[in-house]
C-alpha cells in the first residue's frame, strides 16, 4: 500500500530535549556525561537522517494481503462449484445447497439434512509494465485454495435451519524482492473465516425470510523490504503478523409469484475486525547498532472493515430443465476509507500512522443459465462483470484493482444422494494504467492480471 506524503498523518512520541554535549542538560536537573550524549545525539542524527532516506511506503502494514480475491477489491466469490457454474447467478434459485451463502432463504428448497463440502483452486498472474524503469515485473506462480462447507436441516414445512463455513474475503500476492515497489510490498496474505448459522421461515407458499449471525476471523501477513543503500546496507525486511475476529449478520428472502418466475434478495452485514500481532525485521549482517534500536520487534495492532454486502436476482425457468437467472451485487467498500496502524514501541521514531484509501461502492453484474439432463448430469455457464473499487490516487498492487469480465462453466452429476460438481472460471482483467506523483510514481506504468480457478464440491443428501 501506498499513500502520498500529502495523505499522511504521523504522530511522533519521543520526547523532545535539550542537549548540549559539555555537561549535558537533560532540561529536568540531570546530568550525563558526553561519551553518552553523543551516543544519544548519533542516535538522533541517524533518526532524522532516516525521515528523509525512509520512504512514505514504510510502515505499510495492510492492506496488500490466505487467499486471492476472486472479487472485487478483497472479496472472494469461490463458495461452491455449483454457484460458480453459473457466474454466481444463485440469488433466486439454488445450484446445490453452497447457494445459501448468497442467499440464506433457499434453505427451505431442500428436504430432510444435506451437507456440501469443497475447494478452489485458485491461479493469479499479475504483472506491471513499469514506465520508470521500461522492465515487466511479474507476480510469483501460487496456487491459493479457499475452502467453503455448507449444511442443512429441515426441521419442518416451514422452518429450516443451516450452517456455513467460508473464506469470504482474502487476498494472496508474492512478488520478488527486486520488484521496483519492493518497498511498498513482497508479499501479502489475509485468510477469513466466515462462520455463519442461520434459520429460514416460510412465510406462505411464495414467501421465505431467513436471518443468520456471523463470527469472522481473521488472519494477516505481510512482508515488504526497507531501504538501506545510504547507510552502505542491502535491503532489509518488515514483518507484520496479526489476526483479529469481529460480529455481523445477514438477512435473505425469496418470492416466487409463479412456478417459472422466483426473486431473490440477501444482504450480508459489514464487519469491523480489530487485529493484533507483532511486528518484526529482519536487518543486514555488520548493520550500525543503532539500527536496531530504530527497528525493535514490538507489538502492533490495526484493524478495518469488511464492506456490507448486497445480492439481488430473478430467475426465470421456462421448463422443468432450464433456469436463466439475472442477478447484481452491491458491495460497500466506501466504508474503507483509511488504514490506522499503531505500535508500542516507536519504528524509526514513529507510534502510528494513518494511510487514506478513500475506495468506492461498486456494482457486479452477473447472469447464468443451467440445464439438468435426464441422465442425472447438470451442465451450467455464466458470465459477470464488475468495477473496481481502487481509486487511481490510492492503487495498490496487493488487491484487486483492476475491472473484471468473467467467463465459467460448470457440470454436476448426482449418484443416487451424493452429487459431484466441478466449474471453470476465467477472470478477463481490463490493463489499467497508472500515472501517479510522489512514492506513487513507482506504481506508474500498466497493470494487468489474469486469473484461472478450478471449483471441486461434493454433496450429499440423507
Amino acid at each position: 500500500m501506498s499513500i502520498e506524503i500529502s495523505d499522511m498523518v504521523w504522530n511522533r512520541t519521543a520526547p523532545q530535549r535539550n542537549l548540549s554535549f559539555q555537561g549535558v542538560d537533560m532540561g529536568n536537573g540531570a546530568r550525563r556525561d558526553s561519551s553518552e550524549a553523543k551516543d544519544s545525539a548519533a542516535k538522533g542524527s541517524l533518526l532524522r537522517s532516516f525521515h528523509f532516506i525512509l520512504p512514505p511506503s514504510f510502515f505499510l502494514f495492510f492492506f496488500t494481503t490466505p487467499l486471492l480475491a476472486h472479487g472485487a477489491g478483497f472479496s472472494i466469490f469461490t463458495q461452491g462449484a455449483g454457484p460458480m457454474g453459473v457466474a454466481n447467478a444463485t440469488v433466486a434459485h439454488h445450484e446445490g445447497i453452497a447457494s445459501i451463502y448468497y442467499n440464506p432463504a433457499l434453505q427451505l428448497e431442500f428436504e430432510g439434512i444435506n451437507m456440501e463440502a469443497g475447494v478452489t483452486l485458485l491461479r493469479p498472474a499479475k504483472e506491471l509494465e513499469s514506465t520508470l524503469t521500461r522492465r515487466t515485473y511479474k507476480s510469483v506462480d501460487n496456487t491459493y485454495t479457499p475452502v467453503h462447507l455448507a449444511t442443512n436441516y429441515r426441521v419442518s414445512d416451514r422452518l429450516s435451519l443451516a450452517f456455513t463455513l467460508n473464506n469470504s474475503f482474502g487476498l494472496g500476492n508474492e512478488f520478488p524482492d527486486d520488484t521496483i515497489f519492493r518497498y511498498i510490498t513482497t508479499e501479502s496474505e489475509l485468510t477469513t473465516w466466515d462462520m455463519n448459522p442461520s434459520l429460514a421461515f416460510q412465510v406462505h407458499d411464495h414467501m421465505a425470510i431467513a436471518v443468520g449471525v456471523r463470527a469472522v476471523s481473521a488472519d494477516v501477513t505481510l512482508q515488504q523490504m526497507i531501504p538501506l543503500q545510504s547507510f552502505g546496507l542491502s535491503d532489509g525486511k518488515q514483518s507484520f503478523d496479526a489476526d483479529g475476529s469481529g460480529y455481523g449478520w445477514n438477512i435473505g428472502a425469496t418470492y416466487a409469484p409463479f412456478e417459472e418466475l422466483a426473486f431473490g434478495a440477501s444482504y450480508r452485514s459489514s464487519v469491523n475486525i480489530d487485529l493484533s500481532g507483532d511486528l518484526s525485521f529482519e536487518l543486514p549482517q555488520n548493520r550500525n547498532p543503532l539500527l536496531s534500536t530504530l527497528f525493535p520487534g514490538t507489538s502492533a495492532d490495526s484493524g478495518f472493515e469488511l464492506p456490507g454486502q448486497l445480492f439481488l436476482g430473478i430467475a426465470y425457468k421456462p421448463s422443468v430443465k432450464w433456469v436463466i437467472e439475472a442477478a447484481a451485487r452491491f458491495e460497500q467498500y466506501s466504508c474503507y476509507e483509511k488504514l490506522e496502524l499503531r505500535t508500542q514501541l516507536p519504528v524509526a521514531g514513529q507510534t502510528s500512522r494513518t494511510l487514506i484509501k478513500d475506495w468506492e461502492d461498486v456494482w457486479g453484474y452477473l447472469f447464468g443459465v443451467s440445464y439438468q439432463s435426464e441422465g442425472g448430469y447438470r451442465f451450467s455457464c455464466g458470465y459477470l462483470f464488475e468495477k473496481t473499487p481502487v481509486p487511481d490516487e490510492t492503487f495498490e498492487p496487493g488487491v484487486n484493482g483492476l475491472d473484471k469480465h468473467t467467463l465459467t462453466i460448470g457440470a454436476a452429476k448426482q449418484f443416487g444422494n451424493i452429487t459431484t460438481r466441478i466449474s471453470y472460471a476465467h477472470d478477463i482483467y481490463e490493463d489499467r494504467d497508472i500515472s501517479n506523483s510522489g512514492t506513487l510514481s513507482v506504481l506508474n506504468g500498466t497493470h494487468s492480471q489474469t486469473n484461472q480457478s478450478i471449483a471441486f464440491s461434493l454433496s450429499w443428501h440423507i
